[in-house]
Order: C-alpha cells, then structure tokens, then sequence
C-alpha cells in the first residue's frame, strides 16, 4: 500500500485516508452505523474483540474473481468463517452462533500504482448483511 496516496470508500462514501483506517479499524470503517453494529461504538481494539468472538475459528478473506488487470483492479471477493461464537449487537444483546458457513460477498476497485502498491480501495457490499 502507498500510505502516502491511499484512500479507501464503501459503497461510494466519503473517502478517508490510511491513517484513519489504522485509527478506528477495518471493522469500523467498513461497517460504520447499522441496525445492529455501530462503527462509532467501538474502538479498533474492541471491534476485533466482537468479531474474534463471534468467529473464534477465524474469519477469512479470499479474491474470488478478478475482472480486470491493473492499474484499476474489479475483483469479487468474500468474507467467511463458521459462526461458532457469540455476536453482542450495539444494544448488548447476545446472539450464539450455530456452526453454520456465513459468507459475505463483495467487489471492489482497487487501483494501485507502477510498483502494485495500491493507492486506493472502492469496496461495495451490503453491510447489513454482516450483521443479520
């Protein structure tokens, strides 16, 4: 990643730079407000505890499909872990996970530079579908 260029946006939101992510986190930023999670609620630290413990098992990310070479890089991807942990929604409540395969599927633009450092992220998902 090029810190000095980066930027990353979902679904066409404001667009904020490297050390912000690092600042609040990628959950945070990648979820912000929803009927259940709220981005705002937590810290890096504390996101990561929330979804450590819903996905004890681990939470993997993998590039299903890519559509176009670089500089500007379209690919599909997909977050997935057992749901084998407890969820806690923004008001406390508790949900116990049941075993079952969660995926989340995505795409995304990245654009990235000479050397293939990326430059910027433009990620599209529903993010309601994180937490349902």
């Amino acid at each position: 990643m090029d810190i000095t260029k980066f930027k990353a946006a979902v679904n066409g939101g404001c667009p904020c730079n490297a050390q912000y992510m690092a600042d609040v986190g990628p959950y945070n930023l990648l979820l912000g407000e929803t009927k259940d999670y709220s981005g705002s609620g937590h810290t890096f630290a504390t996101s990561n505890q929330v979804f450590s413990s819903t996905f004890p098992d681990g939470f993997a990310f993998e590039c299903l499909e890519v559509f176009s070479g670089p500089p500007n890089v379209l690919f599909k991807w997909r977050h997935f872990g057992n749901y084998s942990g407890t969820f806690t929604d923004k008001a406390g409540k508790k949900y116990k996970g049941n075993g079952e395969m969660f995926n989340l599927i995505g795409m995304c633009m990245a654009k990235v530079n000479e050397e293939l450092k990326i430059e910027s992220l433009d990620i599209y998902y529903n993010p309601e579908d994180m937490i349902k």
